[in-house]
């Protein structure tokens, strides 16, 4: 276990899930390109004409991805991140596969296809080489994205490296303290959110992240004035 809370869109809960969860990490963890391919699968199923396509493998692909997702939510009370419902993405590949098979896109311009994969291989390796942190467009401050999810999701330790390099370039940051002082602090998001319950650096819930590093620790920004508020 990662953390000692399930955390979800700024809620905790302890011992417990949220049966929404990973529809909710799918939402945002997803590429938006594989998304709008889901949805065009959706609408080929519902205004298709007889004998097109393949329905019956479609609706298994998309109906057993669902499955997946919801019955997660409401059995797994340790909902530490999408990696628990990554065999959903195979067969949602396969079901891309069979969209860009339809007549209709087939005749569309050809280089629709190419440019949405182009998309999203550049959306998605901007992360690199931090890809564990992936979020999509639909977050648009990463340095807000803690608000969103946390967790593996976004900070399972793999920051360490880029923050030691940071704070070598940077003289002027350094980790947080659990004492509360002014200065230009990195802090993981974990321990930022407290998932864990430890409560070391509750004095920094009153302010917020001035940017990122590595999308997994958070860059503040703490002046004397602000501790005396």
């Amino acid at each position: 276990n990662v953390s000692g809370q399930n955390y979800l869109l700024g809620k905790k809960r302890t011992g417990t899930g949220f049966w929404y969860y990973y529809l909710v990490v799918f939402l945002f963890k997803t590429p938006v390109s594989i998304l709008l391919i889901l949805l065009a699968a959706v609408l080929f199923l519902l205004l298709r004409k007889k004998k097109q396509g393949h329905p019956s493998t479609m609706l298994f692909l998309i109906g057993i991805s669902f499955y997946f997702l919801i019955v997660l939510g409401f059995q797994n009370n340790v909902q530490i991140g999408i990696r628990h419902a990554i065999m959903i993405y195979p067969l949602l590949y396969v079901l891309a596969g069979f969209i860009v098979t339809i007549p209709l896109l087939q005749n569309r311009n050809k280089l629709v296809m190419p440019l949405i994969i182009l998309y999203s291989m550049a959306t998605y390796y901007l992360f690199y080489p931090n890809l564990i942190s992936y979020t999509n467009e639909l977050i648009v401050d990463k340095k807000n994205a803690y608000q969103k999810l946390a967790d593996s999701n976004i900070d399972y330790g793999q920051g360490w490296f880029s923050v030691e390099h940071y704070i070598k370039t940077h003289t002027d940051v350094q980790l947080a303290d659990t004492i509360a002082k002014q200065g230009k602090f990195l802090i993981r998001v974990n321990d930022y959110l407290d998932i864990n319950g430890n409560h070391k650096y509750s004095w920094l819930s009153n302010f917020k992240p001035m940017g990122h590093v590595d999308h997994s620790f958070l860059l503040f920004n703490i002046k004397e004035e602000d501790l005396i508020k």
